[in-house]
């Protein structure tokens, strides 16, 4: 039972890709009589399409994007429904009254801390 083992594939992971075929159906020659299955040299990617179909054409509108990426509550706060704020507000309220004292003891307790450490940590 004295058999030798040779590595299956030739060619670096790197420039293979995974493909989806029937279990009959080898992937690399040679492997046919062995039956094994592997991978096979990835196609050409096809080309990325652009990040923006309409680019702004002004400042303003490079603005307007801007400040709606780097501040996304302008983007929903015009859309809010005032209908669910007080249930917003008793989750901030609930979430908060169990957030402030764990990271207070946890900064205290565990890493002996100040406690306004626990605070900016939980931030």
């Amino acid at each position: 039972m004295d058999q030798h083992l040779t590595p299956p594939m030739s060619r670096p992971i790197s420039s293979l890709s995974i493909r989806q075929a029937s279990e009959e159906q080898p992937l690399l020659a040679g492997d046919e009589e062995q039956g094994r299955h592997y991978v096979e040299p990835a196609a050409s990617a096809p080309p990325s399409p652009p990040l923006f179909e309409n680019k702004p054409h002004n400042r303003w509108d490079t603005f307007k994007i801007r400040v709606r990426y780097y501040i996304p509550s302008t983007s929903w706060v015009p859309n809010y429904s005032f209908n669910s704020f007080w249930g917003d507000a008793a989750a901030g309220v609930t979430v908060a009254s169990v957030l402030i004292p764990q990271s207070m003891s946890y900064a205290t307790g565990l890493a002996k801390l100040n406690p306004t450490v626990g605070l900016l940590a939980a931030a």
